[in-house]
């Protein structure tokens, strides 16, 4: 692999690729497809062949944008996200409405929960919901979720942030108050 060049979507993902000896050529400032895409797009794809190993329900921003782009795109699925099986007392503490904050890390996520719970989204209507990016916000409005923060690093630590900072602005507004 010493020809290609790697994109990583992420810090994290480019940490992996580091850790075994391959450097990305592009790493987004924002992790979402649309910014991958523009850094190909800026390198220039027309005629070039591309890898994409992802997941096997990704969105079609990068290949559809790629082979717009005249690129010749081999799409490979990498994995495949299935729910778990939580803990019993776990999910009975979140049907019974026991959970402050909620975080989903993809649209899968957000949909697996929303599946687990059976649709019955009163178990978690009190709870904070705390999204990685703004696609994974998306997908829990579309099923119904009220989200309450967006990380603004599309990170576990972008994730982590944003719950602080929902913690702090309760908590002010509750200094705040007569």
């Amino acid at each position: 692999l010493a020809g290609p060049l790697i994109a990583a979507i992420g810090p994290a993902t480019a940490r992996r690729l580091r850790a075994v000896g391959l450097e990305p050529a592009l790493v987004p400032e924002r992790f979402v497809a649309e910014e991958v895409l523009a850094g190909m797009l800026a390198r220039g794809v027309a005629g070039r062949r591309v890898l994409l190993a992802r997941a096997e329900r990704a969105r079609d921003v990068l290949p559809e944008g790629l082979r717009a782009a005249g690129a010749n795109v081999d799409v490979v699925v990498a994995y495949r996200t299935v729910p778990g099986r939580p803990d019993p007392d776990a999910l009975a503490r979140v049907r019974s409405g026991e959970v402050d904050v909620v975080t989903l890390t993809s649209s899968s996520t957000a949909r697996n929960l929303v599946a687990l719970l059976g649709d019955d989204l009163a178990a978690i209507a009190r709870a904070r919901v705390v999204c990685i990016g703004p696609v994974t916000a998306d997908t829990a409005r579309e099923i119904g979720l009220r989200v309450d923060a967006v990380a603004g690093d599309y990170s576990i630590p972008g994730v982590v942030d944003a719950i602080i900072d929902l913690v702090r602005t309760r908590e002010h507004a509750q200094r705040s108050r007569p």
